[in-house]
């Protein structure tokens, strides 16, 4: 592609408008020319039809007074439009001296000249002074304003270079290509593909692929650190048809992947798996809903599995090859795909889209968006309402003119992936990571992962809510029948609260920030249920208060707003409140003020509407320890708030 061609639609309409109208000029911004003999000449000008003999009268004035700015100006938008730039270029220079504020048009013309000859800066000092004006035609504005912008753009990518310092992926990488790769969201499995030469037999001996290659999906886990060599991956993968372009759900249960019948690449689709009785179920199609007659592949899936975007060339969309999403209905099928829209796709093609873990930015490849040439790499960030931002091109030289596709990052967004056979590494194609630079990462999310179990050890829940603490937004997390397993992906910018809300369990909850779990590595949250029972304490977990205070917290009350709603859905309930100490300091002061901080408890839940006849409150100082108090770990489980179901 020319550096240019992006330009070309503005450029044209800009022309077109701005030779449709008058000029809008100021007679008051200097002193008007006075020459009487250049006043004759330019009077005559303005009366002749014929243009050749009115541009002589205009160099005749101008030739007598070599200050006659009006004329300069009507010779300067005159050649222009002939499209004899640097008569143009010498006219308007003259005007911008002599009287810079004559009008407007003079700095645009002057723009467009710059611009067409690739001097950006310069384009962008005379169109940002040509929008300093009130400009009496709106579209002339607007179409400046819009000309400016790409050119900022543009100029920001092929000015400036990005931070990048490219590593070949050790073990991984062989004499081999590998390429269509991709982490898992926990950061410990990896997934590509290696095409290894074959004698022309496909990996099902019945099959004769008519090449001298295969490609083998293959899995690395980390070890100590680092990504081992891979091993194929198990059938029925790597079984009769290639296989791969695979990302898989946070929880490392359902994976995603595309199969092309016969092994042709016009025939493929997305197809799904899921990890069971500890192997990987049969190959189901993924459906009509996200697949079609056309090609469908390079899929992508949220963490929770219930967000899937992919690239597809089918018919009605906006280029050759649009990116589409889908999401999972709760009845678990999954809604008619549609086209991600104009902010992201363009009349080229789109490919490879990745979408992080925090769900709120998307990185994908393009032909269509303004690039180095070829398909350059780009991400979009969600809004606050939700919706695709502009895409930012990655900028160079992580980006080339050549086609630079296949990127996806590390959980914690430090680290960029890609494929590339530019480098120097040690086969054709090989995967590369780097140190992403500040501005292209995702959010910083917290990884949990943990198990929902009762005292019996058995799956007690099937689903977690997770509610932001600012935002107050909810979803639900669903809990694996088959081991009670979940994981929670948040953004570290705000608190969150999980909670067990299912019927005849008690209220479980664990309030998650970045300070008690650290951002992009995965921690480890379980959560036991209990059900509800008279007599039965039940500790409200991470209401926690300063030394010798019994003042709630922001967090503390977060925790207690969600046991309200418990109470609020579990009407018949009556607790008792209770509050206890470690036996550092005085145990008469200790009872106070565990008796003060249950009271504090008991207050807040009447404020958010719970009967005062539902509860009661006490304190227990020091004297029913849960633990040993001679280590910081049996104190903290010592200082606690519990609930007591007095009534049901």
């Amino acid at each position: 592609m020319t550096r240019f061609y992006p330009f070309l639609l503005s450029y044209i309409l800009i022309i077109n408008s701005i030779f449709s109208q008058n000029f809008q000029i100021n007679k008051t911004a200097c002193e008007p020319t006075s020459n009487k003999a250049a006043l004759k000449l330019y009077a005559k000008a303005q009366k002749e039809g014929n243009m050749a003999e009115k541009r002589k009268l205009l160099n005749d004035a101008v030739a007598i007074e070599n200050s006659f700015y009006e004329a300069l100006f009507e010779l300067g938008t005159g050649y222009f439009k002939q499209g004899k730039k640097d008569l143009a270029k010498d006219r308007l220079e003259a005007v911008r001296d002599i009287c810079p504020e004559y009008s407007p048009y003079t700095h645009l013309f002057l723009g467009l000249i710059a611009y067409q000859a690739t001097n950006y800066q310069e384009a962008i000092r005379y169109f940002e002074k040509f929008l300093t004006y009130d400009i009496q035609d709106d579209e002339d504005y607007k179409l400046a304003k819009n000309l400016l912008q790409e050119i900022k753009d543009y100029e920001a990518i092929f000015s400036r270079s990005v931070p990048f310092d490219p590593k070949v992926m050790p073990n991984v990488c062989t004499p081999q290509d590998e390429y269509l790769a991709s982490i898992s969201p926990d950061n410990r499995s990896f997934y590509f593909i290696r095409k290894t030469k074959t004698d022309g037999k496909s990996m099902d001996k019945t099959y004769d692929s008519g090449v001298n290659y295969v490609e083998i999906f293959t899995k690395s886990t980390l070890t100590n650190g680092q990504f081992d060599a891979g091993e194929p991956m198990p059938r029925p993968f790597n079984h009769k048809y290639n296989n791969g372009a695979a990302t898989i759900t946070a929880d490392n249960k359902q994976m995603y992947f595309v199969i092309c019948q016969n092994n042709q690449v016009e025939f493929c689709d997305i197809w799904k798996t899921e990890f069971k009785d500890n192997q990987w179920q049969p190959f189901v199609n993924a459906g009509s809903h996200i697949n079609s007659d056309a090609w469908d592949s390079q899929p992508t899936i949220s963490y929770d599995g219930k967000t899937l975007i992919f690239a597809s060339n089918r018919p009605g969309g906006i280029g050759g090859v649009d990116l589409y999403i889908s999401t999972k209905q709760d009845n678990g099928e999954w809604s008619p795909a549609v086209n991600l829209g104009p902010t992201i796709n363009t009349p080229d093609n789109e490919l490879t889209p990745f979408l992080h873990s925090d769900s709120q930015t998307l990185y994908f490849s393009s032909k269509g968006h303004k690039g180095l040439g070829g398909y350059d790499i780009f991400f979009s960030k969600k809004d606050e309402k939700g919706n695709w931002t502009k895409p930012r091109n990655l900028g160079k030289p992580i980006n080339t003119p050549g086609d630079d596709v296949s990127f996806f990052v590390s959980l914690d967004g430090k680290t960029g992936f890609y494929s590339s056979d530019k480098l120097n590494g040690p086969g054709g194609l090989d995967i590369y990571t780097f140190e992403l630079y500040e501005t292209a990462r995702p959010a910083e999310v917290i990884y949990v992962e943990g198990t929902v179990k009762s005292n019996d050890n058995k799956v007690s829940a099937t689903q977690i809510e997770v509610k932001n603490t600012v935002t107050k937004e909810v979803t639900k997390i669903d809990v694996n029948q088959e081991d009670g397993s979940y994981v929670a992906i948040v953004t570290a910018k705000d608190d969150h609260i999980l909670t067990i809300k299912q019927e005849g369990i008690a209220f479980t909850s664990k309030l998650i920030n970045k300070e008690e779990l650290g951002i992009g590595k995965p921690a480890q949250v379980d959560l036991k249920t209990e059900e509800i029972k008279v007599g039965s304490a039940y500790r409200l977990n991470d209401i926690n208060f300063a030394t010798n205070s019994y003042e709630l917290s922001d967090k503390a009350k977060f925790i207690i707003e969600e046991f309200a709603e418990f109470l609020k859905a579990n009407p018949t309930l009556k607790i008792a409140i209770h509050g206890h100490t470690d036996d550092i300091g005085n145990d008469n002061d200790n009872l106070i003020l565990s008796d003060n901080r249950a009271k504090a408890v008991y207050e807040y839940l009447i404020n958010l509407g719970i009967q005062a006849d539902r509860m009661t409150y006490k304190g227990f100082g020091e004297t029913k320890p849960l633990a040993s108090n001679k280590t910081e770990k049996g104190r903290a489980q010592n200082r606690r708030t519990e609930f007591v179901i007095t009534d049901k």
